[in-house]
């Protein structure tokens, strides 16, 4: 038990540059700020009381909020996710967004829309509301130096565990949806399985979006061995993803990055690449500090 205690803090709590979590910060933040812009039309249209079905986030309301309050809330959302993304008041502004972004997205889910992938983005937003993201690039640090040259602190545990923190709810997510198929059909009916997704993913945005280069999906379906590779690589990607946590470069590409090709697919044939809000979730796992920290080399 002691041993498994020391490597949670060991993994958690590792050193990492101010400049990358302030980089991811504006990563996040800032895609954020584009889905929740994407969405305004989903937003902000009126629907009837009679569709409201309150997920978790919106059980304390008890009902439809009015729809000038979702107006309302959806400005201030663009204006905080903006502010955190630049780094203006920067503790602030990320809490403020965490807040307006469970009510906004809470009532769209309400209503059976937008969007359960939004919600990576709102807990690793609620990881960095606790961290300090705002000690570089950003308004704040900016105004502190004042006409000072500014200086990015020395590199930290308290930059570090932030990411490390958000990399595990990606990996829990990906491992839940895995396990969850192994206790289902999935294992006994992989190419099944995976041709009625395939299927399913082209009815809903081929026919209604008219778009055409969704109609390799069906050509995929049709194959059965082709649909049983790809269901059994989903369901080893999706469960071994843990082991992107080890910290191995050939481990990280194979679960982390299998798993993001696989959704970049579906994305770009689907022409939803504005509403792809894992994407930002990705980014964590790239080597920013050695990309940050690389000397230029000497001619």
């Amino acid at each position: 038990m002691h041993s498994l205690k020391q490597v949670i803090i060991n993994f958690l709590f590792r050193e990492a540059d101010a400049r990358t979590l302030a980089l991811l910060r504006c990563l996040l933040f800032g895609w954020l700020t584009i889905q929740t812009v994407y969405f305004l039309p989903v937003i902000l249209m009126p629907y009837p009381a009679e569709m409201w079905r309150p997920v978790a986030m919106m059980l304390w309301s008890p009902g439809p909020p009015p729809h000038r309050l979702v107006f309302l809330a959806v400005l201030l959302l663009i204006f905080s996710s903006f502010c955190a993304t630049i780094g203006l008041r920067t503790r602030i502004t990320m809490s403020l967004t965490v807040v307006l972004s469970c009510f906004v997205f809470g009532v769209t889910g309400s209503y059976g829309l937008v969007n359960v992938h939004v919600s990576p983005l709102i807990l690793a937003a609620a990881v960095f509301m606790f961290s300090r993201a705002g000690d570089a690039l950003s308004i704040d640090s900016r105004v502190k130096h004042g006409s000072q040259v500014v200086v990015p602190p020395a590199a930290g545990t308290d930059y570090g565990w932030p990411i490390q923190l958000t990399k595990m709810i990606l990996v829990s997510l990906i491992f839940a949806a895995g396990f969850r198929k192994c206790t289902g059909s999935w294992p006994g009916q992989a190419s099944e399985c995976i041709s009625v997704f395939l299927q399913y993913k082209y009815h809903i945005h081929s026919t209604p979006k008219n778009v055409e280069s969704m109609a390799h999906l069906l050509v995929l379906a049709d194959y059965q061995w082709i649909c049983a590779l790809l269901g059994y690589g989903v369901l080893i990607i999706e469960t071994g993803s843990p082991l992107a946590l080890l910290g191995n470069r050939w481990l990280t590409c194979f679960f982390i990055g299998g798993f993001f090709l696989m959704q970049l697919w579906l994305t770009l044939a689907a022409k939803t690449f504005l509403s792809f809000p894992w994407l930002a979730m990705y980014c964590f796992w790239l080597p920013w500090d050695s990309w940050l920290n690389r000397k230029p080399k000497r001619h």
